[in-house]
């Protein structure tokens, strides 16, 4: 888990900043802070509902202390169906997504639509 918010934490930061208007950078970086603290909470709602929607009277639930009872497999596999979900989601809010230094282009004679025009950015003809 360390791991992996080591290396997402530094691109939000830096998508943040370059993407949130000025006066709310301050916002954005907070938001990623919530973003962590709500992906917590959201994981215990899935390991309690887990707990509540698995288990019955005469079997034990998937996350069970026992783990030769439980099923972590099938546990795992609702995690990686979660994952999949997520990811297609993330594919379409990728594609429809705009960068902030972006405006559509005039001529039709490259494949992408968008002229990148970042004050850093050089355009060769």
């Amino acid at each position: 888990m360390g791991l992996c918010e080591a290396f997402s934490v530094i691109g939000l930061l830096e998508f943040f900043n370059r993407e949130f208007p000025d006066h709310i950078r301050s916002v954005g970086n907070a938001l990623l802070s919530c973003a962590f603290a709500g992906s917590s909470y959201l994981s215990s709602v899935v390991v309690t509902g887990v707990h509540h929607l698995t288990g019955t009277h005469s079997k034990p639930d998937w996350l069970t202390n026992d783990i030769n009872a439980g099923r972590l497999d099938l546990f795992y596999f609702l995690l990686a169906g979660i994952g999949s979900v997520n990811f297609v989601y993330f594919l379409y809010c990728s594609q429809r997504y705009h960068y902030k230094g972006t405006v559509p282009k005039d001529d039709d004679d490259d494949n992408d639509p968008y002229v990148n025009v970042e004050l850093g950015s050089t355009i060769i003809a």
